[in-house]
């Protein structure tokens, strides 16, 4: 069986329900570490937000799929239901931190627990305590308050002729009207509870938010933003000449001759932007697309809507025919990824994300997971899956979207050319290029030779946010996470830096000064290029 297919099998036989039916729903309470007491297996900080949104990058050959813009109104870019309306929990629990997603990812499905807090209570508090004030601030009289007073003369009208008066209801739309120059959500809802009355449903106050334009307590990307780069991969475009989707060992084997040809101001560079001028096309995918990536897992969560798309994507892999029910994970299935959040909206210490637990499938393979100071990376065998966390940097605790998280995942770009520049400077320097065989070797699982669009690792990036940023937070592709190795690099002697022209810190045959003969004695590993390491070397007369 080939590799991909096999390893997106064990997926989803852990992420999702292939064969249990409706009794599998009934399992008890998810199995969840104590976030506060567990030893986390990796921590990064929270990311800070710009003031503004960051477009994406624009490609000029792949302008269809990159230079789409976020949209200006935040919320716009988050989901709702097909008929416009936002998806509504008909219970919430305020004392309960946890959400559950679905991630579907382009090759598996994997179960992600998240647990939110903000300011050290979960997530839902917040929201909760502020319809708590708003609802006690309605007076016991708002309805006699809102009926409109009557004249002397109206009066003695209305007992003469004993007719009695029909007081209209306040409704929505009126009162909506009345409370719009409100400067604020706090007060809108203020006014609206003092003209409708103290009897005002709950729900209607969740309701009130979210079409006031807050959305509701948790909104989820929309797809058109998850996959908007999805087809941002140059190098690979750009390599695979016969555009079958695949590097065979012709192309793999010319690879450093096809981007020698790319570095058009032939410096021994090749930059990003002469990739994209040389990348004409788009690259082919070899997976579905369009669907949402992520899936929040509660009791709105439309499971047919569910079941179509998870028909689409993995049919191939004997899932087409499964019914929503035998879809939904169990409610007892321990998660793949279990993650913390700590957001604050006071003064408080460091808060940030922590990766709590693996699923069994991933526990074993403690490599899997490496951060940075602001992402956590974590290699799904397929895929590289990478978490970060934001928030902004001015937080007004009197906003409603403080009470408000933002969940969301997008498939990054550039799969092949993050894992060749490993500096992440968005250039292929000489050093990297002579790299490129290797590592196209090496992602080629199969050892058939050639490197298929399935073995490439795609970049998929999941993130949270408080308030509904986290469009903000994926709106520009990133370098691959790692793991970082604190190091002083060693400064390069004047000689060595004055011939670098590049800035690369190797210095190649054409950089290089003096004669042929005396590179070849220089370079001591025979490379081809003079390290900082070997010019180090010679001035110390080793």
């Amino acid at each position: 069986m080939h590799a991909k297919r096999a390893i997106a099998l064990t997926g989803l036989a852990t992420g999702v329900v292939l064969a249990c039916a409706a009794a599998a729903l009934a399992d008890a309470a998810p199995v969840r570490p104590d976030t506060s007491a567990v030893e986390r297996l990796a921590t990064c900080e929270l990311q800070p937000l710009a003031a503004r949104p960051t477009a994406p990058v624009a490609m000029p050959a792949l302008s269809p799929c990159v230079a789409r813009p976020v949209a200006d109104d935040p919320l716009a870019n988050y989901q709702r239901t097909p008929l416009g309306d936002w998806p509504m929990p008909q219970t919430v629990d305020r004392d309960d931190p946890w959400l559950r997603l679905l991630l579907l990812g382009p090759r598996q499905p994997l179960v992600i627990d998240v647990a939110v807090y903000v300011d050290g209570r979960p997530y839902a508090h917040g929201r909760e305590a502020w319809i708590d004030e708003v609802l006690g601030a309605a007076p016991p009289d708002a309805v006699a308050d809102a009926v409109p007073h009557k004249s002397a003369d109206s009066a003695d009208t209305a007992d003469a002729t004993d007719t009695p008066k029909v007081v209209e209801t306040p409704t929505v739309a009126t009162v909506s009207a009345q409370v719009r120059h409100a400067p604020t959500m706090h007060e809108r809802l203020l006014r609206y509870v003092a003209t409708v009355g103290p009897n005002v449903d709950r729900k209607e106050i969740y309701w009130l938010i979210a079409e006031w334009g807050s959305g509701p307590a948790v909104v989820v990307l929309d797809p058109s933003v998850s996959w908007q780069r999805a087809r941002l991969a140059p190098l690979w475009a750009y390599l695979d000449r016969d555009r079958d989707g695949t590097l065979g060992a012709a192309e793999i084997a010319g690879a450093d001759a096809w981007l020698h040809h790319a570095d058009v101001d032939r410096n021994d560079v090749v930059e990003e932007s002469e990739l994209h001028r040389a990348a004409t096309a788009l690259p082919v995918l070899p997976m579905a697309t369009g669907h949402s990536l992520t899936v929040l897992v509660d009791d709105a969560t439309d499971w047919e809507a569910f079941a179509a798309d998870v028909a689409r994507i993995y049919g191939a892999s004997g899932m087409a025919g499964a019914t929503a029910e035998q879809l939904r994970p169990r409610a007892g299935q321990e998660a793949d990824a279990t993650l913390r959040v700590d957001f604050r909206t006071a003064d408080r210490p460091a808060t940030g994300l922590s990766l709590v637990a693996l699923g069994p499938q991933f526990a074993a393979r403690p490599d899997a997971v490496f951060a940075t100071s602001n992402a956590i990376s974590m290699d799904t065998g397929v895929d590289f899956l990478e978490f970060s966390a934001a928030q902004g940097a001015q937080v007004n605790r009197g906003d409603v979207a403080t009470t408000q998280v933002a969940i969301g995942a997008v498939i990054d770009g550039n799969p092949l050319l993050r894992l060749v520049d490993r500096d992440q400077d968005h250039r292929i320097t000489l050093r990297e290029r002579q790299q490129l065989a290797g590592l196209l070797t090496a992602l080629d699982r199969n050892g058939d030779g050639r490197v298929d669009g399935d073995e490439l690792p795609l970049p998929i990036r999941f993130a949270v946010t408080l308030g509904p940023h986290v469009h903000e937070l994926l709106a520009t592709p990133t370098g691959a996470a790692r793991a970082i190795a604190p190091r002083d690099l060693p400064t390069p002697p004047s000689w060595f830096t004055s011939m670098d022209k590049n800035g690369d810190r190797d210095v190649s045959g054409n950089e290089f000064l003096g004669t042929f003969e005396e590179f070849r004695r220089f370079d001591a590993d025979g490379d081809g290029l003079l390290s900082v390491a070997e010019a180090l070397q010679l001035d110390a007369g080793q």
